[in-house]
């Protein structure tokens, strides 16, 4: 049998020297990216508005005097599924997220207590393009050809 030969990567070689040194004179890396300043993308404002959202789920789901069951079953989704996501050890999906936050805001006292995060409730509704949550371009109105 031949033995394997590793290859090495001189960049990952580099940079271990480099944090080999650093460490040595107990000085941390600079983070290339740490003062850049990003757009958060869509996906990630959407994984974080899942996230906060999830955490508000049993206190939504008690304040409407509902079981993991009832809920889960009036969403459409498995009450294993609603379970793990109430317990967050499962990310919600998009569309579940949907489901959810449409049930809870369109009852009136999760609804309140949905109110009470203004950031979280005009996030939502920004990522969703309701009208009067972002400004919309005004868009002009095509010009009518003269000769038709």
């Amino acid at each position: 049998m031949k033995d394997k030969i590793d290859k090495v990567d001189p960049k990952k070689e580099k940079d271990k020297d480099i944090d080999k040194g650093l460490q040595e004179h107990d000085v941390e890396r600079p983070d290339k990216d740490k003062d850049r300043k990003c757009a958060p993308t869509e996906e990630s404002v959407r994984e974080d508005l899942m996230r906060r959202f999830a955490g508000q789920l049993p206190v939504l789901r008690v304040t409407l005097g509902l079981s993991q069951a009832e809920t889960a079953q009036t969403v459409g989704i498995s009450r294993q599924t609603y379970l793990a996501v109430e317990k967050k050890s499962r990310p919600l999906t998009w569309s579940t997220f949907l489901a959810l936050f449409a049930f809870f805001y369109a009852n009136g006292d999760s609804r309140l207590q949905m109110e009470r995060d203004h950031s979280f409730l005009h996030e939502v509704l920004s990522v969703l393009d309701v009208k009067g949550h972002r400004n919309h371009p005004k868009k002009d109105k095509p010009k009518e050809d003269p000769e038709h």
